[in-house]
């Protein structure tokens, strides 16, 4: 009984280990890596995120705030993160999955009114405002001029935020200003402080070589932009645009399970749907394309989208299925322990395990005690064949015991003969 006491409590110990283990992993809470994404960006992701949390009793997310797009790749690389927003143009985690597309960035090259600047090709030897300002940003205004003929080093840049380029053009700092946002973002309103400061609505020019910018880099679409959408008299652009665009993606590593992955999808879709009043730039949050080999998706994702996610009923099935390996390796356990128990708590070990003492009394015994000491070791051949029966022995241990039963009872008879000899009757 005391060692069963004490097996059930390591039992107890083990499970409350466990317990503790996978409580301290907080496996429901997702690290978010968000890096700076701009005011529409942000908003987005703030209603976004508020939506979302209402739609799931157990996953939650937890911001970590990095200091561009390529370090919040670099924390799903390194585990630091769970999920990341990264822009495509940038880096993507080496073994990313995809599970939406949160924004898309233009790109717009904007000229006040009755400029001479046509296209790209008119910025050599000009000076322009970078808008917003970052490395990337200027990796893609040179891969544009290249594409354009233009030395990189021709262009000179001033990093500017969208209020203060409306006056510089004004004071003729700048010629140009080459904008990279969501429409309605940073590019709206650098249009809007130049249409102020120079009284006149500006132009708004695209790539026009977009597709052969596209084939020559990654992470870049050649994309169109809608009539009009800039508004001013005459409304900004004045024809569909030809541009490039870079995606803003969601992702999370290859190898996250498909039920966190599943999850996390349908919370933040279904969260969009329901933030989309309040905030309808969420309309550009889009699915991503399942032809994409740029840009692999994650398959618990896919099945969402392809409304094969797993219903409630399979979730359980799952939980029941993991439940019943843990309980099948604490069964195993439980055999193993109790095997122990049976081995240190067998009959057979009154009888032998103090095996010197034994025979020391054989020695010095007389007839009568002779007797006795036979009777225990035939106690013991039969413990010894009701444990072999029922498999409560290992082989090994049965050959061990009946070497110790074999050298008793030769010893018994040694004693028996030297007491019935002559020399000793005499």
């Amino acid at each position: 009984m005391k060692t069963l006491r004490i097996a059930g409590a390591l039992l107890l110990v083990v499970a409350l280990a466990a317990l503790a283990y996978f409580s301290s992993r907080d496996w429901s809470t997702l690290r978010a890596a968000v890096p700076p994404l701009g005011p529409v960006g942000q908003r987005m992701l703030q209603d976004l995120a508020r939506e979302s949390v209402k739609d799931s009793t157990w996953l939650r997310m937890r911001r970590v705030t990095v200091d561009d797009p390529a370090a919040a790749a670099e924390a799903i690389d390194n585990r630091q993160a769970d999920l990341a927003l990264v822009r495509s143009d940038v880096a993507m985690p080496r073994d990313g999955r995809t599970i939406a597309v949160f924004q898309t960035f233009y790109a717009f090259l904007i000229v006040p009114p009755r400029s001479t600047i046509k296209d790209f090709k008119g910025l050599k030897d000009r000076t322009i405002a970078i808008v917003p300002e970052g490395a990337a940003n200027e990796k893609l205004l040179d891969l544009i001029l290249s594409q354009n003929g233009v030395p990189g080093a021709s262009v000179r840049r001033e990093p500017m935020k969208a209020d203060d380029v409306g006056p510089a053009m004004q004071q003729r700092k700048i010629a140009a200003a080459f904008v990279i946002g969501p429409i309605g973002g940073v590019s709206a309103q650098t249009f809007a402080s130049i249409q102020r400061a120079m009284k006149g609505a500006p132009k708004v020019l695209g790539v026009e070589d977009a597709e052969a910018v596209r084939r020559n880099t990654t992470g870049v679409t050649a994309t169109e932009v809608p009539q009009g959408v800039f508004g001013g008299s005459p409304a900004q652009p004045e024809e569909e645009l030809t541009t490039i665009g870079v995606t803003v993606r969601i992702v999370v590593p290859a190898r996250m399970s498909s039920m966190v992955a599943g999850e996390l999808t349908r919370v933040l879709f279904e969260g969009k749907a329901k933030a989309l009043q309040s905030n309808p730039q969420l309309r550009e949050m889009q699915q991503p394309d399942s032809d994409d080999k740029e840009y692999s998706i994650h398959p618990a994702a896919q099945a969402y989208f392809d409304g094969e996610a797993p219903t409630l009923m399979e979730r359980v099935e799952s939980i029941f299925w993991i439940g019943s390996a843990v309980l099948g390796l604490l069964g195993t356990l439980t055999g193993w322990i109790l095997a122990k128990i049976r081995t240190t708590e067998n009959p057979l070990t009154d009888h032998f395990d103090k095996l010197l003492e034994f025979l020391e009394e054989v020695r010095t015994a007389d007839i009568k005690q002779l007797d006795d000491l036979q009777e225990r070791v035939d106690k013991a051949v039969r413990l010894l064949f009701d444990q072999r029966q029922s498999d409560s022995m290992s082989a090994d241990a049965v050959a061990i015991y009946s070497l110790a039963i074999e050298y008793a009872r030769n010893t018994i008879n040694d004693r028996r003969a030297r007491l019935s000899s002559p020399q000793a009757m005499g």
